[in-house]
């Protein structure tokens, strides 16, 4: 009995000690960069692409997720913009290996308040300035960084926002709660961006 908790143990201790270890590598480690465009062949985005992707199926809609922690740069030249490297991080094909759908968490770990709505504003201010369009801002208003809006984000019951360029992309951002916690402070969140052509919503 004895013998197998010593050897538990040991399994516990090493994990932990490869957990650390890959949290270091991960830290001094440079994240990769996926650099695409919806709509275009898969081809195009893995050549521009510092991160690994792997190849789509022929004939198949699926998608493929960076091999490494990779952020990502949304290379149209009007349209563009970056996010933090993201943990969750995937890009769905067409049946023709098109580049169309993304679906990210642009961040490693869930995060504090502040530090979540800073990389949705960062985001924000993007679109905003290269030619995104906010959908229905009085029912889905953007994110502010006010004591109303923090409000709702504590009680896990924030709105998405939904943004386009016309005829060409849209676009969903959203936060949500990672956990329950009884402190409101010591809650944690985590961030979704959603991508794909264009939705026409009105």
């Amino acid at each position: 009995s004895s013998v197998w908790k010593y050897k538990f143990l040991s399994i516990v201790v090493m994990a932990i000690i490869v957990g650390v270890i890959s949290d270091f590598i991960e830290k001094i480690r440079p994240a990769k960069e996926v650099a695409l465009v919806i709509g275009e062949p898969w081809k195009s985005m893995q050549e521009r692409s510092t991160a690994t992707i792997g190849d789509p199926i022929t004939g198949r809609s699926l998608y493929q997720t960076p091999k490494q922690l990779s952020y990502l740069r949304f290379a149209d030249p009007d349209h563009g913009f970056k996010t933090p490297p993201a943990k969750f991080f995937t890009i769905n094909y067409d049946e023709h290996g098109t580049v169309e759908i993304i679906r990210m968490s642009p961040q490693v770990k869930p995060l504090p308040i502040d530090d979540a709505i800073e990389i949705i504003l960062d985001i924000q201010s993007q679109w905003q300035k290269n030619g995104w369009q906010l959908d229905k801002p009085d029912d889905f208003p953007a994110f502010v960084n006010d004591q109303s809006r923090r409000n709702d984000i504590q009680k896990c019951r924030s709105l998405d926002t939904f943004w386009h360029v016309k005829d060409r992309y849209s676009a969903l951002i959203g936060i949500d709660c990672f956990g329950k916690y009884d402190d409101p402070e010591d809650q944690l969140y985590l961030i979704t961006i959603s991508m794909g052509k264009y939705i026409d919503y009105n």
